[in-house]
């Protein structure tokens, strides 16, 4: 299967900005996302992550080359973000990176396409309970730089929006986790909005909040890893 959806990418790669293939091509393209979005079903977790890693790249290629195949199929928006959500609790580096790329197209094309804007603006909530869930310990920090990039990009169209949804979440009692006081919680939401410029910064902060998410501030580990 993985290597059919590798196919299909190829297709879309070639074909996908030539008008004359649209038809077909969203045909084809629905009969193999409806494959693979049943193989899904159960969660990412019982499914081969080469086939995981071959889907999301299929549908970042999508988005990049020609969004309308995607857009014109009912809810494929709203699965395509709610896969690349899932794919960041996953153990491969392989998939949660494929996952953060369609997420980063994902919001990236959202203020140019108002279904896309819409999924982002309703669901925008989730992904961010999710990074905050994975920087306090839900994902390994080595993949810290994936999720503060898909961060940056939020502080960048969303920042508003991203402000409500951190004050909502980090004024819950034990969130992300309870290592993390009131103080350090509000100062990490706050320097965040303020650096949004600054992808460096917002990173550092990711990784600082994070060791303190896990009980790490001020030990020889956070001094070592740091």
């Amino acid at each position: 299967h993985a290597g059919l959806l590798h196919t299909t990418e190829e297709l879309i790669k070639q074909f996908g900005c030539n008008e004359s293939c649209h038809n077909l091509l969203s045909s084809f393209l629905q009969q193999i996302l409806s494959l693979s979005l049943q193989l899904c079903q159960h969660g990412l977790n019982t499914v081969d992550p080469d086939i995981i890693q071959a889907l999301l790249n299929l549908l970042s290629q999508t988005l990049l080359s020609c969004p309308v195949l995607l857009v014109n199929i009912d809810g494929m928006v709203m699965n395509c973000y709610n896969l690349g959500k899932a794919s960041l609790l996953l153990p491969e580096h392989q998939s949660i990176v494929a996952g953060s790329s369609l997420l980063v197209t994902i919001i990236n094309i959202s203020p140019s396409i108002e279904i896309v804007n819409e999924v982002v603006s309703i669901r925008g909530k989730d992904l961010v309970e999710s990074i905050l869930k994975g920087i306090g310990g839900d994902i390994d920090r080595s993949e810290l730089d994936v999720v503060s990039n898909i961060l940056s990009l939020l502080l960048q169209y969303y920042v508003s929006e991203l402000a409500g949804w951190m004050e909502e979440l980090l004024s819950q009692r034990n969130f992300p986790t309870a290592h993390p006081t009131e103080m350090e919680k509000q100062l990490f939401k706050q320097t965040i909005l303020r650096e949004r410029g600054n992808r460096k910064i917002v990173k550092d902060k990711v990784k600082e909040f994070s060791l303190t998410c896990r009980g790490f501030h001020g030990t020889l580990y956070a001094a070592e890893t740091s």
